[in-house]
């Protein structure tokens, strides 16, 4: 013998979906025109995940360059060979396009503290600092210093709308060993 009660039931449940599925579908077309709200663009975080990697690439680059124009006369890992070479690099970094600076430089922050006004000697002191290099271990370390973005997205389109501003901070800072072969490596310190 079949129950039918729960025939009954089963049928109820379908009807009941049904109508409540079109009911958050008529909702949702209903109010799409008297929307007010308005979403934050993911393009700065795109921005700074590619500046950053197009960054350390360039950097590396520089890198390179710097180590094969130190003077053969300097023996690998001395003070003099070390010394020159950062003299060489950060003269390449002061150089180099505008792009490249523009990006390390905009929204700029040191410690958690935003830079307004960039100082003059941030490359030496802060980004590429004395103490950044040394010789450990037959291989030249060389570290970039910790400095940070802080970034305040929001809409576009804010006028007339309700806006939920985000602020994106990224600290970021690299450091690379380099042997007598001018291999680059980075590494966690």
């Amino acid at each position: 013998m079949r129950n039918k009660r729960g025939q009954f039931f089963e049928l109820y449940l379908v009807i009941f979906t049904i109508f409540l599925c079109s009911m958050v579908i008529y909702l949702s077309v209903g109010q799409k025109s008297d929307e007010k709200s308005s979403l934050v663009s993911p393009n700065e975080v795109s921005y700074m995940k590619y500046g950053i990697e197009l960054y350390e690439f360039r950097e590396k680059k520089l890198i390179k360059e710097s180590l094969g124009e130190v003077p053969g006369e300097f023996t690998f890992g001395t003070e003099e060979f070390i010394f020159e070479f950062r003299r060489i690099f950060l003269e390449k970094f002061n150089r180099e396009d505008e792009s490249i600076n523009y990006f390390i430089k905009r929204d700029l922050t040191v410690d958690g503290r935003k830079y307004d006004e960039i100082p003059d000697n941030f490359e030496e002191e802060v980004l590429y600092p004395t103490n950044g290099i040394n010789f450990e271990d037959g291989k030249i370390i060389f570290s970039r210093g910790k400095v940070g973005k802080m970034v305040k997205m929001s809409a576009r389109d804010k006028k007339d709308k309700i806006n939920f501003p985000v602020t994106l901070f990224h600290e970021f800072d690299r450091t690379y060993s380099i042997d007598s072969n001018f291999d680059i490596e980075e590494i966690e310190r």
